[in-house]
């Protein structure tokens, strides 16, 4: 189901410089690698990756999701696809938190170049307080309301 305490305190992530290789990334991700291509690991460099890339968070979703039950299903792991799409979910929306909004100076009024296409209109259009938008307006505070 979800990668152990175990794998997200050994998983010793590797200094990686360049862009992310998200298929081969995915593609090696294994359950209790404690080398950097543990599931954890794996997520996290992947999902921020996508979402720098304005990925929508749909197809973020789909892909880490299935890449992840592709895994489960080759190591004999009887994980819940559902519980892999709700943890999924959770981490998308704490990358745009925490990585990316969070640094994000709503006060210049420019539309950040990691803001997925079809939430430009709406991130124009809402009221900026402050230097911090309702996460109701951001793109990760939209997306999980319809999750």
């Amino acid at each position: 189901m979800f990668s152990p305490l175990e794998e997200t305190i050994t998983d010793k992530r590797p200094e990686r410089e360049g862009p992310v290789e998200v298929e081969a990334e995915l593609a090696a991700m294994t359950f209790g690698h404690a080398n950097g291509a543990g599931v954890n690991a794996t997520h996290c460099r992947v999902i921020s990756s996508l979402i720098c890339k304005a990925w929508d968070p749909t197809d973020i979703a789909s892909l880490v999701v299935g890449a992840t039950m592709q895994m489960a299903e080759r190591l004999a792991l009887k994980w819940d696809r559902m519980a892999e799409e709700r943890q999924v979910n959770e981490r998308i929306a704490a990358a745009y938190h925490n990585l990316f909004e969070r640094n994000y100076d709503s006060t210049t009024g420019v539309i950040p170049i990691w803001l997925p296409m079809e939430f430009h209109t709406s991130w124009a259009t809402s009221e900026v307080t402050s230097s911090m938008r309702d996460s109701r307006s951001s793109p990760a505070g939209a997306w999980a309301a319809h999750c």
